[in-house]
């Protein structure tokens, strides 16, 4: 397996907020490519991405530059901002077909990947769905679990789910074979809500950045990073 975006080292003087870091790379995108394609889900990693673009694009760049594409689900998902902002924009409109083909190396598409490995996924809301599990009657581990200590939760939640057998035993396996991967965080893992964050950054990023370019009839040469997705053809 071939690493696209290695871990950074932790720098212990950063100090710029979300917005910040947003904004900074909405600059860097417009000054690094004459024209960008933006991708919106309706979902609020894409929605702070086209924001960002809101706060730092000059009116000529909407004009000639930037445009917006999404889903008809896009819009379902978040109508009202679709109307008030992306309806009202010069440049806008629906991708025919899967968003897949969208990025077909002919253009730069920035999406909202990775904010979802960032956030820790949406297996966070699993915490706040409820005391029991739908559908089953069991009860729900996650529910108010982001702050209890995740050497308590995580096996309870894995048993649940059939992916580890019951034992203290087993139990001490399992969370002596995933300590290692814990430690390498470059900052102490503690609860629920620390190692939801670790595992899907540390081993789920590359992956959602990637899975765009799987099950294609074409070759293309990915250059992924944090706020966008660009391909070229690979000759």
């Amino acid at each position: 397996m071939k690493i696209m975006e290695p871990i950074p080292e932790l720098d212990p003087k950063f100090d710029m907020t979300l917005d910040q870091v947003i904004e900074a790379r909405c600059r860097e995108l417009l000054q690094q490519h004459h024209r960008l394609h933006l991708l919106w889900s309706g979902g609020i990693d894409t929605t702070a991405m086209l924001i960002g673009f809101f706060k730092v694009a000059a009116p000529q760049d909407w004009q000639a530059r930037l445009s917006v594409h999404y889903c008809p689900r896009s819009v379902r998902e978040n109508p009202r901002f679709f109307y008030q902002y992306i309806s009202k924009l010069p440049q806008h409109g629906k991708i025919e077909g899967h968003v897949r083909d969208f990025v077909d190396g002919s253009k730069v598409v920035v999406g909202g990947d990775p904010a979802d490995m960032l956030f820790g996924t949406y297996v966070m809301a699993n915490c706040f769905t409820g005391a029991v599990v739908e559908g089953t009657g069991e009860r729900n581990p996650f529910y108010f679990g982001l702050e209890k200590p995740w050497t308590q939760i995580v096996p309870e939640i894995l048993r649940q789910r059939k992916l580890l057998a019951a034992g203290a035993r087993e139990e001490r396996d399992w969370l002596a074979w995933i300590s290692p991967q814990v430690g390498k965080a470059p900052i102490p893992i503690v609860d629920l809500f620390d190692w939801l964050w670790w595992m899907t950054y540390s081993c789920k990023f590359q992956h959602d950045l990637m899975r765009v370019y799987y099950n294609r009839s074409c070759t293309l040469t990915p250059h992924p990073s944090p706020l966008t997705e660009s391909a070229s053809p690979r000759s």
